[in-house]
Formats: C-alpha cells, structure tokens, sequence
C-alpha cells in the first residue's frame, strides 16, 4: 500500500475571495478544435518527458478564437462568432462587448489600454476600446487595396501590440504562401519576418522575440526577427490559433518566507509558488523558489496583495493530492509559513 503525505501549511493571516487561474511567464494557447473552448496552458510536468496542455479556462458553452491577457492577469477572448469579446478569471467568465462587424484579434498596449481588430467591406479596422463604457475609436484603419498594393498580401485580422507599443501585423502572402510580419507606422509598411507556414496569432515576449502559432500543433519562436525555432510541439492534429504569455507583475515590498519541515529527500526538488495578486508570481521567468539545502524558502519583491502559499506536490506524487489553500495578506514581511508532512 503506497504511503501518504498529509501536508499542514500554518498561516496566521488568512483571506478567501476569487483568484485567477493564470501563471505568469507561462504561454497560454487556443486550439479551434477544442470544443467548448478552452484556455490551454503549457505546462511541465515530473510525470512527463514533454510539456503538457493544462486547461486552464473551460467555458461553459461556446468556442474561443483569439485570446489575449491584461496586465494584471484577467484573460481576455473573442468566440468563434467574433462577434463578442470575454474576460475571465479563469474561474467564471462575462461578456464585456459585442460589434457588428467580425472581431478577429485583440491585444493591450504597454499601459493597458485595449485593442481589437475587426474586419467588414473592403477594410479592416482595429479599434480602440473602452471596456468600461463600450466607446470605440478607430485607432487605424487599413484598406485592404492599399495593404496588397504595398505587400503584395491579405491582411487576415491578426495584429500584436510591442513592448514599445509598435503595431505589427500578420499579411497572408500570395504564392508560394506564407505570412510576413509586417510593422505598421503612419500607413507604411516594413516587413520584418517572412515564414513559409501562414502565421495566426502573434505575441511579444520583449522587443525582438515573438511567439506565433500555424493553426498546426507547433508554436514557433522568433529572435531578432531572423533564428526561427520550434518552442512547443503538440501531438498531431491540433489546430493551434492564438498563442500568449503572461508577463511577470511589478515588482513591490511584500515578502513571504518558511520551512519545509521534515522530508529533507524533497528538499531538492519542491518548490514553493506564491498565487496572487491575480497570478503567480515567479521569481525568475520559468521557475518557482526551491526549497534551500536546510529547508528554507523565501519569496522577495512580491506586489503588496492577497497570497494562497504552496508547494509542486500535486498530483504527479504518490500523495494525489494538492495541499490545502491557504490565503494571506501581505504588505511587507511574513514568515514562518511553513510546510510539513509525516508518513
């Protein structure tokens, strides 16, 4: 009979309240073939050789087409009637705008404001939204004879904002195919990027790295507009159309620190996360804070906020089990928040 671990975590401060789903410097996906949709994230695993899809959102009803995030976490969606935009917790999910004409893409500048494109008659537009009061206003407009006479292409709606709030584009190319990325300023064109595959959606992880997708299974990575590889590959048979990442917050003054008591043989390989404000904060990109050679953790800098504290140990261990949630409020300095298990 396998042995179980029953952790304890003691806090002191404790709060309760809705969370978001999401992980920051963790890339998010959207397969069309997914049916409700669902927001996938990349995720890895112990129990795995390779990344996993997690969902991450599954709507009650109805598809997702394109997604994007907002600064502080919220996930953003249009359905596949690109009629409607969402957001979503990753918990539940309202509507916060409808058009009439076929929303294609959205995406957030560098100070938050939203942006989505919408295509009807012999032009495209991407618009500038107020998700408070429902205003729009044009932000460029883009007739599709004066983008084929400069490119050569079709613009198909995809768009990403740069970390510099540069706009660039996604043009189909005609024969032999492909997509160029294209950026945009005072109706110019320059092309950046060509790819032989047709390129959906785009984003910016800084200024000269983007991932895209194919609407195949692979996410691609692009450097300095030029070295092109394989990010992420999934099995055969997806349709993969929108890809993200969810940046890392500011940085702030709370700091949160503890033990793992007992079990020194995980001491190596458990990590403790902190979720909130709205995602989890991660240290550095990609990784949690391991625990240290004596069984100590501590997370600095973290935004002022609402935290719930764990460890890695899910459902990959023989426990099966996640430790239970525990919130806290921090605005400086919190320690002892401890873990611990006995056989």
């Amino acid at each position: 009979m396998r042995s179980l671990f029953f952790w304890l975590i003691t806090i002191t401060l404790l709060a309760t309240g809705d969370h978001s789903s999401f992980a920051a410097e963790e890339l998010y996906l959207v397969d069309l073939r997914e049916t409700p949709g669902k927001i996938l994230q990349v995720q890895d695993v112990s129990w795995s050789r390779n990344p996993v899809l997690r969902p991450a959102y599954i709507r009650p009803a109805g598809d997702i087409y394109t997604i994007a995030f907002h600064g502080n976490g919220s996930a953003y969606f249009v359905d596949l009637s690109h009629r409607n935009i969402y957001s979503t917790n990753g918990l539940t999910e309202k509507r916060i705008f409808s058009f009439a004409t076929p929303i294609q893409d959205l995406d957030f500048d560098s100070r938050g404001r939203m942006y989505f494109s919408a295509i009807g008659g012999d032009e495209g537009v991407i618009y500038h939204l107020n998700h408070h009061t429902d205003n729009t206003t044009p932000f460029v407009t883009l007739p599709f004879r004066s983008l084929a006479d400069q490119t050569g292409g079709f613009w198909n709606g995809y768009f990403a904002i740069s970390p510099s709030d540069k706009l660039f584009l996604s043009i189909d190319n005609p024969q032999p195919g492909g997509s160029s990325l294209y950026a945009y300023r005072g109706g110019q064109m320059q092309k950046r990027f060509t790819h032989r595959e047709r390129i959906t959606g785009f984003t910016f992880v800084d200024e000269n790295t983007i991932y895209f997708t194919n609407s195949s299974n692979r996410v691609y990575e692009v450097r300095n507009f030029s070295d092109v590889s394989v990010r992420h590959e999934e099995r055969a048979g997806r349709m993969l159309n929108d890809v993200e990442l969810l940046k890392v917050p500011e940085q702030g003054t709370c700091t949160i620190s503890g033990r793992l008591r007992g079990g020194n043989e995980f001491w190596s390989s458990t990590s403790v996360q902190a979720l909130g404000p709205n995602v989890v904060w991660r240290t550095s990109p990609g990784s949690s804070v391991r625990i240290s050679s004596d069984g100590g953790y501590i997370l600095r800098n973290l935004p002022n906020g609402r935290y719930r504290i764990s460890t890695d140990i899910r459902g990959d261990t023989m426990a099966g089990f996640e430790p239970r949630e525990r919130w806290l409020n921090c605005g400086t300095t919190i320690s002892n928040i401890d873990f611990s298990f006995s056989r």
